[in-house]
């Protein structure tokens, strides 16, 4: 379910490294609380620039590209001499509408977290559209979900099930997952399970250019929290994920928080 992403996984645009807009400098008596939620913030605020971009650019481009294409297939006349031709215009027009799809599938998981109820409903709005678009069904069990977490932690939360979901959907060839979210006065623990084809964990860490698995772990140690994976091939993969909720990194209610 973690794998090297390549380039249809969303943190290879420039979101697995820790980027901070010029406008959010960090002041010297920032602790490490107040630095990685900026951080955290940051991240979204780019993925929200990166979507603009796409929408803008690329997928405007296609969306052109398509049209036309579809246009010289409907007027060309139906000879024998331009049938190759014709033949050739009608896969180009397929590659740019799966092109296309898969800018779009981008854009919604660049999209903004809503988080108007709750995580757990916006979760499971997420599962539902997972369901209708893939044919994912997703097994979702919670105990003490609490409603006032920082927005900022709720949406990284948020974001390690979405990877972790658009993964299995890549690359586990299941139609099911399961994903647990408990919580106890010391920590929150994320689980994602699925029963797919499982990977060499040490050879897929091996692997320069592993956004996927360099993304997720990256967001959970900013919320000073620990990540692990429990693969091997044709046994399914699981993700383990614990975040404290006190000490250092304690992320229930603190100074300035902003806690819905």
């Amino acid at each position: 379910m973690i794998y090297d992403e390549g380039s249809k996984n969303v943190d290879n645009l420039g979101l697995a490294s820790d980027v901070i807009p010029e406008t959010k400098a960090i002041e010297p008596h920032k602790n490490k609380f107040d630095i990685n939620k900026v951080i955290l913030e940051a991240r979204e605020e780019e993925r929200r620039k990166i979507a603009r971009d796409l929408h803008d650019g690329p997928a405007q481009s296609l969306a052109a590209i398509l049209l036309d294409l579809s246009i010289l297939v409907a007027e060309l006349p139906a000879t024998e001499e331009l049938e190759k031709l014709k033949k050739q215009l009608t896969k180009l027009q397929d590659i740019a509408k799966d092109s296309l799809n898969e800018i779009r599938q981008i854009l919604y998981d660049l999209k903004p977290v809503q988080l108007n109820s709750s995580l757990k409903s916006a979760l499971q709005d997420y599962f539902d559209q997972m369901n209708i678009k893939f044919g994912l069904e997703t097994e979702f069990q919670t105990a003490g979900v609490p409603q006032n977490y920082p927005t900022y932690v709720q949406i990284a939360i948020f974001r390690l099930v979405q990877e972790a979901l658009n993964n299995i959907v890549k690359h586990a060839s299941v139609k099911k997952a399961c994903v647990f979210l408990y919580e106890s006065e010391e920590k929150i623990t994320l689980t994602i399970k699925d029963e797919g084809n499982g990977f060499n964990k040490e050879k897929e860490l091996s692997k320069s250019g592993s956004y996927g698995i360099v993304g997720m772990r990256e967001r959970t140690v900013l919320l000073g929290g620990t990540f692990d994976i429990i693969s091997k091939p044709g046994s399914g993969t699981q993700i383990l994920i614990e975040i404290p909720r006190k000490g250092r990194h304690y992320i229930g209610e603190s100074k300035g928080n902003d806690s819905r």
